[in-house]
């Protein structure tokens, strides 16, 4: 994996791509891209069906964008020397690709999230991770 995808990975991964717009347009351009779905999952399937050239070429046509948006969230993360809170939640509502949530209280616990990036407060959310997702709520008449 050359370094491009891997820093695009990372920026999969971390979910700031949630609500800071250019990293969610970047991640929006990955070939085969559809609405929902998790970019990262979307990396890795198509690393594993075509693992030298499709995303590698995306990569590389995208290499200064993924570069600059990779350094833009490592200096906001890596060098601040403040102690870093924990936030627990069994569930975060961050956004619809993230299925790790059913109500209320895990809306909440994504809006602490968010609002702690927006302030730049080093707050690191802990949960717990479904395989299938989380389970849905339905409201039956």
């Amino acid at each position: 994996m050359n370094q491009n995808v891997a820093s695009a990975r990372d920026l999969a991964l971390n979910l700031h791509w949630t609500w800071h717009a250019p990293t969610a347009a970047l991640l929006a351009t990955l070939p085969g891209f559809t609405p929902g779905r998790h970019p990262a999952l979307l990396l890795t399937e198509i690393a594993v069906a075509d693992p030298d050239s499709a995303i590698e070429r995306w990569a590389e046509e995208h290499a200064q964008e993924i570069a600059t948006l990779a350094a833009e969230l490592d200096s906001a993360t890596d060098n601040d020397p403040s102690p870093r809170v924990a936030y627990f939640s069994p569930e975060f509502g961050i956004a619809a690709q993230v299925p790790q949530y059913s109500g209320g209280l895990g809306i909440l616990a994504g809006d602490h999230l968010k609002a702690a990036s927006d302030r730049s407060v080093p707050l690191v959310g802990i949960g717990l991770l479904y395989r299938e997702g989380f389970f849905q709520q339905e409201i039956v008449a």
